[in-house]
């Protein structure tokens, strides 16, 4: 049974304003903790932690600005292959954050931890195997979305196709 055309619609209205929604908790957290990041971050020297809490933040802000873009977007001359573009830059972005934080995290399990030499190893397999599984997913991912990739210009949106029949 496929979906109507008004419901797909509204169904993307919802997304584009859950877009916007999550840009503007973005911006509120960031203005939030900007005394804090003042205070603690930029006194810090530069690290591997403070390049990864900033690339964390602007991918972030790349990510969500990718999808609310088209909501204020009155150009309607995007094409199939743009949307790939922004399906694969999405991807990449996550990856990248994911690993990232995860990152931030292992260094954070490894203070409590202490340096025993048995848990960083076990947690530099864990690192490693985690985002391992999450690359291979998100290639697998993008190999079986980006030819079912499209941009609809009735509704300045991409999409992918998953099912055949909208009525």
């Amino acid at each position: 049974m496929g979906e109507s055309l008004p419901a797909v619609a509204q169904l993307t209205n919802v997304t584009r304003w859950a877009h916007a929604a999550a840009l503007a908790l973005l911006c509120y957290d960031t203005l939030l903790t900007f005394q804090d990041e003042v205070k603690y971050i930029w006194s810090m020297n530069l690290s591997i932690i403070k390049v990864f809490i900033y690339g964390n933040r602007l991918l972030s802000f790349i990510v969500i600005l990718i999808y609310v873009g088209p909501m204020v977007s009155l150009d309607r001359s995007s094409t199939n292959q743009y949307c790939q573009g922004i399906f694969i830059v999405t991807g990449v972005c996550f990856t990248v954050s994911f690993a990232m934080t995860n990152w931030i995290m292992l260094g954070r399990t490894k203070a409590l931890l202490g340096g025993n030499r048995l848990y960083d190893t076990l947690l530099g397999i864990f690192y490693f195997g985690v985002l391992g599984m999450s690359v291979a997913l998100i290639i697998v991912c993008l190999d079986s979305f980006i030819s079912k990739t499209y941009y609809w210009p009735l509704l300045n949106m991409c999409g992918i196709v998953s099912r055949s029949k909208i009525t």
